[in-house]
């Protein structure tokens, strides 16, 4: 079987497989789902502008978009 990358979600679920976890657990679990979340959608929009080069841009940089839209880094 071919090697899948997870989506944030997919890894939180596979991560959190049980219920039996303390809320440290589930704080970190969900931290790390953020973070891997926030990776791809760099790695998307980092391909979007190689591939796309002349559609313009309303944002410099990754960072600039994600705090747009999230309104956090």
């Amino acid at each position: 079987m071919e090697n899948k990358t997870l989506t944030a979600v997919e890894w939180l679920m596979q991560e959190l497989g049980g219920l039996n976890r303390t809320q440290v657990e589930w704080h970190n679990a969900i931290q790390q789902a953020l973070a891997l979340e926030k990776e791809q959608q760099k790695e998307t929009f980092e391909q979007s502008r190689l591939s796309h080069p002349m559609v313009g841009w309303k944002h410099d940089s990754f960072d600039d978009y994600y705090t747009t839209k999230y309104g956090k880094q």
